[in-house]
C-alpha cells in the first residue's frame, strides 16, 4: 500500500521553469491526502518558488527544496542544510574565473548567450533568495525571476549573504555542461545535473533521497510504501529511496536507467495518470 508519494516538478509535471501546475494535480493531491497518503513536492528550486507552485494545497504537503537541502511543511522548516562558507566563496570564485576566460560579455559586463558563446551563469541560493553575480546574462536573471518566480537579487558580498544551501550554474547551450568538471575538485559537495541547462552543487551527503529517507523515518513509512516520480539525475536518489521509482518517458538517460518503471511523458501527464490509479 502506498503511503508516501514524492514528485519532482520541472520536466516531470510541467515544462522547465513553468510557474504553475495544472489544476487536476491539486484535485488528486486533495483526494490522496484526504485518504491519509503523504504527498511531497521535491525540487531543485528554492523553497519560495515551490510554495508559489503548490499554493492551493500548501497545508496538505511537505516540500523538499534546493535538492534536499531544505525540508518544510506549510512553509515551516523541518531542517535546512548549508554549504560551508569558505567553500561557497572558493567554488564560486573559481567558476567566475573560468567565465572570465571563456565567455563573451556586452558593454555592461553581462554574459552574452547564443550560438557559439561559452560560459555559465553562476548563482547561489538560500532557502528564499537566489543571488546572481554582476556578469550574469540578462536571460538567466529574467528566467529565474519571471518564470521560476525566484526571489532573485544582486550579489551583495560574501560577508552579507546568509548561509547558502546551493550553488547553481546555468548554461543554455546544453551538454556538455562545463560546471560538471568542477565537482571533481570539490568531492565534499554533492554535484548533480538538475536539468538540461542546470548543474547544482549542494552540501555533501544531501539529496532529495536523503530528505525522503528522513521523512520515512519520522513518519514511520517504509521504502516499500513509497513511490517517487522524476526526470533528471538529481531525482535518482529519490528512486533509490522508494519502493518504486517512476521516470517520465521524456526523462534523461540517467533517470530512465535508474527508474523501476517508465511512464507516459510529462507532455502526456504521465504522473497524473498514475496518481489517478491510487
Amino acid at each position: 500500500m502506498v503511503k508516501l508519494i514524492v514528485t519532482d516538478i520541472d520536466g516531470t509535471l510541467v515544462p522547465n521553469s513553468t510557474p504553475y501546475i495544472p489544476e487536476p494535480y491539486f484535485d488528486e493531491i486533495r483526494r490522496l491526502t484526504d485518504a491519509g497518503i503523504v504527498f511531497v513536492a521535491a525540487s531543485g528550486r528554492q523553497e519560495n518558488s515551490v510554495l508559489n507552485v503548490f499554493k492551493p494545497v500548501l497545508d496538505r504537503i511537505y516540500i523538499i527544496s534546493n535538492n534536499g537541502s531544505r525540508l518544510s511543511k506549510n512553509g515551516v522548516p523541518v531542517y535546512t542544510k548549508f554549504i560551508p562558507r569558505d567553500i561557497v566563496e572558493s567554488l564560486t570564485e573559481e567558476l567566475r574565473a573560468y567565465n572570465r576566460s571563456v565567455a563573451t560579455f556586452d558593454e555592461n559586463g553581462r554574459r552574452l548567450i547564443g550560438p557559439g558563446t561559452q560560459g555559465i551563469d553562476i548563482m547561489m541560493a538560500t532557502h528564499d533568495t537566489q543571488y546572481y553575480f554582476p556578469e550574469a546574462s540578462e536571460y538567466a536573471v529574467d528566467v529565474t525571476t519571471n518564470n521560476y518566480k525566484f526571489n532573485t537579487q544582486p550579489f551583495p558580498g560574501y560577508d552579507v549573504v546568509p548561509d547558502v544551501s546551493k550553488i547553481c550554474c546555468f548554461r543554455n547551450e546544453r551538454y556538455p555542461h562545463p560546471a560538471i568538471a568542477f565537482g571533481k575538485k570539490y568531492p565534499q559537495l554533492d554535484t548533480v545535473v538538475a536539468g538540461p541547462d542546470w548543474v547544482d552543487f549542494g552540501p555533501g551527503g544531501v539529496s532529495k533521497g536523503t530528505a525522503v529517507e528522513f521523512l520515512q523515518k519520522e513518519l514511520g513509512i517504509s521504502r516499500e510504501e513509497t513511490i517517487a516520480f522524476g526526470d533528471q539525475e538529481n531525482d535518482t536518489p529519490m528512486f533509490r529511496a522508494a519502493g518504486c521509482g517512476y521516470a517520465v518517458a521524456n526523462a534523461s538517460e540517467v533517470a530512465l536507467a535508474a527508474a523501476d518503471k517508465v511512464i507516459d511523458s510529462m507532455q502526456e501527464d504521465g504522473v497524473l495518470k498514475v496518481l489517478r490509479t491510487l
